[in-house]
């Protein structure tokens, strides 16, 4: 599916490697020496904390909808993409359709239960919401125990993260020329 003429999600697509490079540098210390993590897991929910950092400050709209979806395809395209150049031998159609197929089941399942964490924990206390998305990251990203200390390293992380991202959005969606629904066309 290709982005509409209206609907520009490259600023998202600049956050994603914004957060992506952000999460790696976090765990990129002596916590994580030793840690294996799962590289699936790591891209969804870069995903999922670029697409509530956008949607946090917006209106719902059906054209806000398409560049998230249109956001999502890209990156879940992106990631098939990736792991099929990763392999040695050359992909058949089907096989490259049903690997699609597979990462979009992922995503949806990851998103949905982050999301799910999002929601709930959101109605509650707003420390709660990156408490609850750093240990459900946690315990599905990385194997093994961590400290409680990490835990609580990493959701101040989390927390001044989704402030940098929404800041980093408006930034760029203003370089871009992005403007909400209505918003006059003079720059």
């Amino acid at each position: 599916m290709n982005p509409l003429p209206d609907h520009n999600f490259q600023p998202l697509i600049a956050a994603h490697d914004f957060t992506s490079s952000k999460l790696l540098s976090f765990f990129d210390s002596n916590d994580f020496a030793e840690a294996e993590f799962s590289v699936n897991e790591f891209d969804v929910f870069a995903l999922f904390f670029v697409t509530m950092a956008f949607l946090s400050n917006k209106e719902p709209t059906k054209d806000l909808g398409l560049v998230v979806e249109d956001f999502h395809t890209t990156i879940i395209g992106a990631l098939v993409q990736r792991i099929l150049n990763s392999q040695n031998n050359e992909a058949t159609r089907n096989k490259e359709e049903a690997l699609a197929a597979m990462i979009k089941k992922i995503f949806e399942e990851r998103f949905r239960h982050y999301f799910h964490i999002f929601k709930k924990s959101s109605s509650t206390d707003r420390q709660q919401i990156y408490t609850s998305l750093a240990e459900a990251f946690l315990e599905k990203s990385v194997q093994g125990a961590l400290p409680q200390e990490t835990l609580s390293r990493f959701t101040s992380f989390l927390r001044d993260l989704f402030a940098e991202v929404v800041d980093f959005l408006e930034k760029t969606e203003s370089l871009a020329g992005c403007r909400p629904e209505g918003a006059g066309d003079s720059q």
